[in-house]
């Protein structure tokens, strides 16, 4: 099979088909990981994948973060902790047997509370229903690029990082310096970041 690579928008988002993920050659992961650079959100249909699979798979693009802490703590199947299941299936006793539930997520970034935020998240369905429950994604950078010169040194300017405390909704304002402490170490790592896409030529 040859990989194919189709972008979905100009803003975000490739459809990636002609690979099986249980068996992947580096070409092939290399084709992958730099169209997920290159367009931020890759798609990849009619994969065949065990826990063990989505895992290996993972492991490919680097070091795992453990999930997020969610109203029911992290739900994940029987030794597979990085594993997070999101459903709303309801088990025998009428539990959800995942995170989420019905609820409907509002746009946001995963885990962006935290000093080092995630490079990504890994979604792999088992299970949709046949019209709705849409993952909608938003290209952060074209919609940065597309701003008018002067609004972007403006928000460059005065903006200041703010933390949404995921579990209870509220917005968490800490302290200048506590703002400048958390801006400091993200900024450091995003540099770190920097430099790896700069060495693979993707910058």
């Amino acid at each position: 099979m040859t990989v194919t690579v189709r972008p979905l928008t100009p803003a975000v988002g490739a459809e990636i088909t002609g690979v099986d993920l249980r068996r992947l050659s580096d070409a092939d992961f290399a084709a992958i990981e730099h169209a997920w650079h290159r367009h931020s959100m890759i798609l990849l249909s009619g994969q065949k994948l065990t826990d063990d699979d989505l895992l290996a798979f993972s492991h490919r693009f680097g070091e795992l973060d453990p999930p997020p802490n969610q109203e029911r703590g992290r739900i994940s199947p029987p030794g597979y902790p990085d594993v997070y299941v999101v459903s709303n299936v309801l088990d025998k006793n009428g539990d959800p047997i995942g995170a989420l539930g019905n609820g409907e997520a509002v746009w946001h970034t995963d885990m962006s509370y935290l000093d080092a935020p995630p490079d990504a998240s890994m979604l792999f369905a088992l299970e949709i229903p046949p019209t709705g429950g849409n993952t909608w994604f938003c290209g952060m950078q074209a919609a940065c690029d597309a701003l008018p010169a002067e609004l972007r040194r403006k928000l460059s300017l005065e903006a200041q990082p703010v933390w949404l405390d995921c579990y209870n909704g509220r917005i968490n304002v800490a302290g200048r310096a506590v703002h400048e402490g958390r801006l400091n170490r993200a900024l450091a790592n995003l540099g770190e970041k920097v430099k790896t896409l700069e060495k693979k030529g993707l910058k």
